[in-house]
């Protein structure tokens, strides 16, 4: 079937700075509709995705499985690399307990499983006697503290699990602000951030190389769903609502940043809810740890330039109107699905099930208020197909 050369120029356009070029203003904002095949239709399906369907794949996993029910598949490296730049298996020794790659509290015992986790194979002795990663998972799942669901435990010969750098991001497009392509509304331009509120159009993709800020959105994709490509941090706000879902059964949000994706967390008035007993804020709270818990692949051993990143994710949140879930109105219980989020780390304080699928280094979710399943959506649909799909996720068996 054919395209029409007006929506086709529509499909190709590239936005910037709000300036359209390539394109017919009208026809980037409010429509629905693609006559015939997609850009995005001609992209290859994400093998590794559809292969291993993970609810999660986290390299640091110890904080986000306490008390978790995960209903699909788990990919994690415990932080193992042959790299010495980007190895914290476990956080390096047994006294580094609090790292996201250790096992704090033994989260892992607290977990319960309803399908595979995946480990490579040759990773070490763990700081706690066992020999292996998979060693360790299974003593962990057989001394369970009452979990009746435990997991599966299977070496493969690899995995790599990363997010786009912020060279990545600049790669994608030469626009200073954003860059869209497809069928996409642009966001509303403030001074230090980029913001979505409301009722969104977004069948395509968005570059976007200031901070992002999706407040309460609901959102039409259409199509393969919409992609949004961020150098800078994330702020999620509220619920994400699909409102296509029963005429395009594929529709989805992807997510990906260079930086990290915050969920839920801000301001906050009851500061022992938040976490935080000094600044009333749960992101100063959350992100205020020790900085040697929280080594990422950008930052090495490098504590300092953890802070680096640490201070500049809470100076990036000031210039939004941030607040906590435990004071949100309609409360901390929000769920999410047809979501796929990807970070460096991955951050939230909602109560809600998670349907979808999170890769990211590190991520911290509510304690004890966990469930995970993989939305079988991303089986279907190319995943974050500008990068190279290795770089975000890779697991050779």
């Amino acid at each position: 079937m054919k395209i029409s050369l007006r929506k086709t120029a529509a499909i190709g356009c590239v936005v910037a700075l709000g300036l359209f070029s390539g394109c017919e203003k009208d026809y980037m904002i409010g429509v629905n509709e693609i006559e015939a095949t997609d850009v995005a239709q001609k992209l290859t399906i994400n093998e590794t995705i559809s292969r291993v369907r993970p609810a999660l794949a986290i390299r640091g996993a110890n904080c986000i499985l306490c008390h978790a029910n995960v209903k699909s598949n788990l990919v994690t490296d415990f932080g193992f690399s042959t790299n010495d730049h980007d190895n914290f298996y476990f956080g390096l020794d047994s006294s580094n307990l609090g790292s996201m790659y250790g096992n704090r509290d033994d989260n892992w015992k607290t977990s319960s499983f309803a399908a595979q986790v995946l480990v490579p194979r040759g990773t070490p002795a763990t700081p706690f006697g066992q020999a292996s990663a998979a060693d360790f998972v299974s003593d962990v799942a057989n001394s369970a503290e009452g979990n009746d669901q435990r997991p599966e435990v299977n070496e493969v010969k690899s995995v790599y699990i990363g997010a786009p750098t912020e060279d990545d991001i600049d790669r994608l497009s030469p626009a200073p602000l954003f860059s869209i392509e497809g069928i996409v509304d642009a966001p509303q331009i403030n001074t230090g951030y980029l913001l979505y509120s409301g009722n969104i159009n977004c069948n395509g993709s968005i570059v976007v190389k200031e901070t992002l800020f999706l407040n309460e959105i609901r959102i039409s994709t259409g199509g393969h769903g919409c992609r949004i490509y961020a150098k800078k941090t994330v702020f999620i706000q509220g619920e994400i609502q699909f409102m296509d879902t029963v005429s395009n059964p594929d529709t989805n949000l992807q997510i990906t940043s260079a930086r990290a994706i915050l969920i839920g967390l801000g301001l906050c008035d009851k500061p022992s809810a938040c976490h935080n007993a000094t600044t009333g804020n749960s992101i100063v709270g959350r992100l205020g740890r020790p900085a040697n818990q929280w080594f990422r692949r950008e930052t090495g051993r490098d504590s300092g330039k953890v802070l680096a990143i640490r201070n500049s994710i809470i100076e990036e949140s000031r210039k939004l109107n941030l607040i906590d879930g435990a004071i949100r109105p309609a409360g901390r219980e929000v769920s999410f699905e047809r979501l796929f989020l990807n970070a460096p780390e991955v951050h939230s304080r909602y109560t809600g099930a998670v349907k979808g699928s999170i890769v990211a280094e590190m991520a911290m979710f509510s304690l004890s208020k966990f469930y995970f399943e993989f939305d079988p959506v991303f089986s279907r649909v190319p995943i974050l197909p500008k990068l190279d799909p290795d770089s975000i996720l890779r697991v050779i068996e």
